[in-house]
C-alpha cells in the first residue's frame, strides 16, 4: 500500500498538469521524461492543412495603482471579475471603477482565498468558491445563492440561468485490487437556478479517476481524462453523453486540450502533453473526430490551450517555443488563427498567457509577468492594440470577462 500511495501522489500531479489549460492562468511546472499514452482504437487519417458568512462590500477599501493612459482607441464595455489579495473584485471597463465583492478572503491561504470565477452569459450572475463552498451572486439584487449541495460547479451553459455540475467520487480509496477502481464514478447534471431541485441528469462516467475537462454548449459532448487510481493518465477521451459512447481519434493523434466550437459542430485539438512539451500540429475536426485537418504546424512550436472565440470566428492558443532539440522551453506566445486556418498571427510573446475572451469575441484578455506579478491586458482584434488594465489580479485563482446588463 505504501507503493500505491506514492504512485497516487504522482497521479495527482499528472492530473493537475492535464487540467492546467482548463483552469485560466494556472501555471504548473512540468517534467521532461517520456510518457506513455493509451493508443486510440480506430484508423482514421489526418488531412494536412445564500451564504451568511460572506461579507459583501461594494466599496474600495485600499489604495490601488493609478490608472495608466489608455493605448487602445476602441471604447470597451463589460466587467471583469478577478481575485486580489484573496478576495473577489469587479472592474468596470468603461468607467474603470473597481468594486470589492468579498472581504473575508485570506491572501496566501488557498483554503481561505476565493477563486473559480465564472460569469453567466448575460453577466447577471457570478460564480465563485472558497474551500468547499460555491456561491452565486445575483447582481440585480445582490442576492447570494449557495450551490454547494448540488455538486461541483463546472461551467455555465449558453442559457442565462443554467449551469453544469458534477457529483461523485474524485478521490481514490486505499484499494489493494486495482480492478476495484471501476467503482469510482461521477455524474454530470444540468441545473437551472429557477428550479434547483429538479436537475437534468446527462451521464454517469465510471472506471477510475476521471475528470471532465470541457463540455460542449449543447451538453452532448464532453472531454474527459481518465487516470486510474494508481496508474498514469492517458490522453483525453471524447464522450457522446447521451449514449456514453467514446469516439476515437486518428491513429497518430492523442487528444489534449480539446475545445468545442460555440455551435457544438466542431472542435480544435492538439496532441496530449504530459512530461514537458514536444512539437506537434493543431487540428480542426468535426465534433465526432471525423474530417481531421491540420490548421497549424510550425517547427519547434507546440500549440496548447486552444480556445474558440464566442462568435466562432477565431481560435486562440499559446504557442510554446522550444529549443531546436525540443527539450527546453524558450518562450510562450499568444497566437490567433482563423477557424479555417487562415490569417495566423502573434498577439504577444515574452511569457504571455491567454486568460479569456470578451463576450463578443472581438477582444481577449491576457497577462504578462512583470516585477513578480502578472500584469493584465486587453487586446483588440480590430485595432491590433493592447491596453494595460489598472488592476492587480492573481489569474491563477481565476479571472473572467462578463457582459453588463
Amino acid at each position: 500500500m505504501k507503493k500505491h500511495k506514492s504512485i497516487f501522489i504522482m497521479t495527482l500531479i499528472l492530473i493537475i498538469l492535464s487540467l492546467s489549460c482548463h483552469l485560466p492562468g494556472l501555471q504548473v511546472p512540468v517534467d521532461t521524461e517520456e510518457h506513455e499514452i493509451r493508443p486510440p482504437t480506430t484508423e482514421n487519417t489526418i488531412t494536412a492543412a445564500t451564504d451568511e458568512s460572506l461579507d459583501l462590500k461594494p466599496t474600495i477599501t485600499e489604495e490601488l495603482p493609478p490608472t495608466p493612459e489608455p493605448t487602445s482607441p476602441k471604447a470597451t464595455d463589460g466587467q471583469i471579475a478577478y481575485i486580489h489579495k484573496g478576495n473577489v473584485w469587479r472592474y468596470f471597463i468603461s468607467s474603470q471603477e473597481m468594486i470589492q465583492v468579498t472581504t473575508d478572503g485570506v491572501p496566501g491561504d488557498n483554503s481561505k482565498s476565493y477563486g473559480n470565477l465564472a460569469f453567466s452569459p448575460d453577466g447577471r450572475y457570478l460564480t465563485f468558491s472558497k474551500d468547499s463552498e460555491t456561491t452565486i451572486i445575483d447582481f440585480t439584487n445582490n442576492a447570494l445563492i449557495n450551490i454547494s449541495d448540488y455538486g461541483q460547479f463546472f461551467s455555465w451553459t449558453a442559457e442565462g440561468t443554467q449551469f453544469y455540475s458534477v457529483q461523485g467520487d474524485f478521490e481514490c480509496p486505499e484499494i489493494d485490487e486495482l480492478d476495484n477502481q471501476v467503482l469510482i464514478n461521477f455524474d454530470i447534471y444540468k441545473f437551472d437556478l429557477n428550479n434547483l431541485e429538479n436537475p437534468t441528469h446527462l451521464a454517469n462516467i465510471g472506471g477510475g479517476l476521471n475528470f471532465m475537462l470541457t463540455i460542449s454548449n449543447d451538453g452532448k459532448w464532453a472531454s474527459i481524462i481518465h487516470c486510474g487510481c494508481y496508474s498514469s493518465c492517458g490522453s483525453e477521451n471524447l464522450y457522446y453523453l447521451p449514449t456514453k459512447e467514446i469516439f476515437s481519434p486518428p491513429v497518430d493523434l492523442y487528444p489534449g486540450y480539446i475545445s468545442f466550437s460555440p455551435d457544438s459542430n466542431q472542435m480544435v485539438v492538439s496532441n496530449f502533453q504530459l512530461y514537458g512539451y514536444f512539437e506537434s500540429p493543431l487540428y480542426l475536426a468535426k465534433i465526432d473526430f471525423t474530417d481531421v485537418t491540420e490548421i497549424f504546424s510550425q517547427t519547434n512550436v507546440e500549440p496548447i490551450c486552444a480556445q474558440w472565440s464566442p462568435d466562432g470566428e477565431w481560435i486562440v492558443f499559446i504557442g510554446v517555443i522550444l529549443t531546436e532539440d525540443g527539450f527546453e522551453e524558450l518562450d510562450r506566445c499568444i497566437q490567433l488563427i482563423k477557424s479555417d486556418g487562415s490569417h495566423q498571427y502573434i498577439v504577444e510573446c515574452s511569457g504571455a498567457n491567454f486568460l479569456t475572451w470578451s463576450p463578443t469575441g472581438d477582444q481577449l484578455l491576457y497577462s504578462q509577468k512583470a516585477d513578480n506579478q502578472r500584469e493584465i491586458y486587453i487586446y483588440d482584434l480590430t485595432s491590433n492594440q493592447s491596453t494595460k488594465l489598472p488592476i492587480q489580479a492573481d489569474p491563477s485563482f481565476g479571472i473572467d470577462w462578463g457582459r453588463l446588463q
